[in-house]
């Protein structure tokens, strides 16, 4: 009986097209070369070639960032009003939802419940499932009117991993480390359990008072929403009051939405997934006309109240009551300064503006010294792109020493944890009573102002988002900490670089920003391959505009990025989208780009792609001749030099065999036996080796 050849029909296909076998390993080769060029995965029905397909996005020159999608913030005078302050149909994938910063979740600033997620179209819970009143909240940011509303469209896609899942309203909702304070509407989706009620929240975990309760529930597409005007809470479902409830504990706070699950039949993860909202909207966002201004391009203040901590009725975060290990400001009119008890070296007292501001951004103080005589080191304070959360501060300090005896202008970045902080630029000077002092980022580069000079750069591309703020800090007290902290502030402060002006931080706007794409479709790629694909972003404007990339979705990713990307009048670049699947089956993810220009703020793609195990087709030919009829046809393998096992457990009467359990990097060799009717053997076919990527 004559041997089957397995490899001469291969070798000739591959010489054919210029291709050798071996080049198969290779990651970088997509395409095989020579009179025909197509993609390998289209020699799958080859003679034992290697069907392999890879997903990979590449994005050059852009930042990753998360973006807010399609939202806008804007202010209305009125809580009254049928003018959503704020709406979204959760355009991205977040964990947790953020939005830019438009977000305060209660697991991260509450730590003892936990934060809310999206999916495009879909906001839901992040809970374990493991402990009680541990409920998933999100209020919005900045600052709010004491009449407010909020409203969701409730969206349920089953009931079956949980006997008790709730959906959730807040109104006059403030979240602080260990508390959550306002109005809470739940509102039960458990078919056995329905009501509708309000509660008030008043501090720790556990710690509410029912107001108000009806036997109803929601079911999908329920439109709810909870307004507070006054002391008096009401709920509405589709249009018609339903339920009202009188108190006075609290007037001021944010609105926002929640999700609570118990007692989990299921997984957690499925009973979190299978209801939440599929929109969201609130009325009552504030002015600011009596505390900051709120302009088109950020914020400002001389401090008219007297506030310890220092809030402007939500503008601010301050570093002791969310970040814990640091202090708080506070005001007198026309005066902001620090609150530090002078025990503990690090301690600054630090306060940043909430909302949704542009990588690009600046913050300045107008110095205001009384006195330098009760701390031998007082320094004023600013900071751009910070971000406080419990026991970390991230974000970019400018320091300016006011104690004759030591001055200097100093930028650092801080890593998070109090005390781990890197110094980036220094300069011997510093600074008297009256000086404007100025701190302004763009792109990598941190600059700062005095008195309207340059006075000191660095470069850093750490930390890409976050607020604008100011601190002080005082060490080494010689009489009282609050006599020291008293001594110097600020009379002034003023930012730029808010999200919602869609302005760059100097207040002018980039042209259009275009793509030439609204998906990229990756087809099927092999598992730990990459395929890239190129996507052109075009400023089509008469000015430069700064442009933010995000990319969301499990196997996609950026390459050869930079943060942010800044694209010139006319000016074109090419940015790389890469897929690379970790596990077998299709996935979906979107491209974000945020742009400063005037118009055309915001492009979203879709990203798909499937990832698809490897797999090795063989195929061979009949005998030429054998006085013995052939039967059929065994096939062997041996994996990484090991013995040689036979594949199929009966007879294979084809001249084609599918191997689909080979594995990510392992090289096999592969040889082919004829049968005849009585189930003798010929002697082995000469043998081919395969290397799997």
């Amino acid at each position: 009986m004559s041997t089957i050849c397995v490899s001469y029909a291969i070798y000739a296909i591959f010489i054919i097209f210029d291709f050798p076998i071996r080049i198969l390993s290779s990651k970088s080769r997509r395409t095989f070369s020579g009179s025909g060029s197509f993609p390998i995965r289209s020699l799958a029905q080859l003679a034992c070639s290697l069907a392999i397909s890879c997903f990979c996005i590449f994005l050059s020159g852009c930042g990753v960032q998360n973006q807010q999608g399609s939202t806008q913030t804007t202010a209305t005078s009125q809580a009254t009003s049928n003018t959503p302050s704020y709406q979204t149909k959760f355009p991205d994938t977040e964990v947790p939802l953020s939005q830019n910063g438009e977000w305060i979740n209660g697991g991260t600033t509450g730590l003892d419940w936990n934060n809310c997620q999206s999916n495009p179209g879909f906001a839901f819970g992040t809970q374990p499932g493991t402990k009680t009143g541990d409920d998933s909240i999100c209020v919005l940011s900045g600052n709010w009117n004491s009449n407010q509303s909020a409203r969701i469209t409730t969206r349920i896609n089953s009931t079956s991993n949980a006997s008790e899942e709730l959906e959730e309203l807040w109104v006059r909702a403030t979240v602080a480390a260990h508390s959550i304070t306002g109005y809470e509407v739940t509102c039960s989706i458990s078919p056995s359990d329905p009501f509708l009620r309000i509660s008030r929240w008043d501090g720790p975990k556990g710690n509410n008072t029912m107001l108000a309760n009806l036997s109803t529930g929601c079911v999908n597409g329920d439109v709810v929403q909870a307004t507070a005007s006054g002391n008096t809470i009401t709920v509405y479902k589709n249009g018609t009051s339903v339920l009202t409830a009188t108190d006075s504990s609290y007037t001021s706070g944010s609105p926002g939405m929640g999700f609570y699950i118990q007692n989990v039949v299921g997984t957690a993860a499925a009973a979190d997934a299978e209801f939440g909202v599929s929109a969201f909207s609130a009325t009552g966002s504030a002015s600011s006309t009596g505390s900051g201004a709120s302009s088109s391009n950020g914020y400002s203040t001389a401090f008219p109240d007297t506030e310890d901590p220092l809030t402007q009725n939500g503008e601010w975060i301050n570093a002791g009551t969310t970040g814990l290990d640091w202090n708080n400001c506070q005001s007198n009119p026309g005066f902001a300064f620090g609150t530090q008890a002078g025990t503990t070296i690090g301690a600054d007292s630090i306060c940043v503006l909430s909302g949704n501001w542009n990588t690009n951004q600046s913050a300045q103080i107008t110095v205001k010294i009384n006195s330098t005589t009760n701390a031998s080191e007082e320094l004023e304070e600013l900071w751009v792109r910070t971000t406080i959360a419990p026991h970390s501060i991230t974000g970019y300090q400018v320091t300016c020493s006011i104690s004759p005896n030591d001055p200097f202008l100093r930028i650092s970045r801080w890593n998070g944890p109090q005390g781990n902080y890197t110094v980036l630029a220094n300069v011997s000077t510093g600074c008297v009573n009256g000086d404007i002092v100025q701190a302004a980022v763009s792109g990598n580069i941190i600059t700062v102002y005095k008195n309207g000079t340059s006075m000191l750069t660095a470069t850093d591309s750490s930390y890409t988002s976050g607020s604008p703020g100011m601190g002080f800090y005082i060490q080494n007290v010689v009489g009282t900490a609050a006599a020291a902290d008293a001594e110097f502030g600020v009379s002034a402060f003023s930012a730029t670089g808010s999200a919602s002006s869609n302005s760059s931080p100097g207040g002018s706007s980039g042209g259009p920003i275009s793509v030439n794409a609204t998906s990229l479709s990756f087809g099927s790629v092999a598992l730990n391959q990459q395929v890239t694909q190129p996507l052109t972003v075009t400023n089509s404007g008469g000015s430069a505009a700064t442009v933010s990339v995000a990319v969301t979705g499990a196997g996609f990713s950026l390459a050869g990025a930079t943060s942010p990307l800044t694209l010139n009048a006319g000016q074109t670049a090419t940015l790389n989208v890469q897929f690379d699947p970790t596990t077998a089956g299709a996935a979906s993810g979107a491209l974000t780009i945020i742009s400063t220009s005037s118009t055309n703020t915001m492009a979203q793609l879709s990203l798909s792609g499937t990832g698809a195990a490897h797999q090795v087709d063989l195929n061979w030919g009949t005998p030429a001749s054998s006085s013995d009829p052939v039967a059929g046809y065994n096939i062997y393998r041996s994996a990484g030099g090991s013995s040689f096992q036979r594949l199929n457990s009966s007879v294979n009467q084809q001249t084609a065999y599918q191997d689909g359990s080979v594995q990510t990097g392992v090289t096999y060799e592969y040889y082919v036996t004829t049968v005849d009717g009585s189930g003798v053997e010929s002697a082995p076919s000469n043998t081919i080796t395969v290397s799997v990527p």
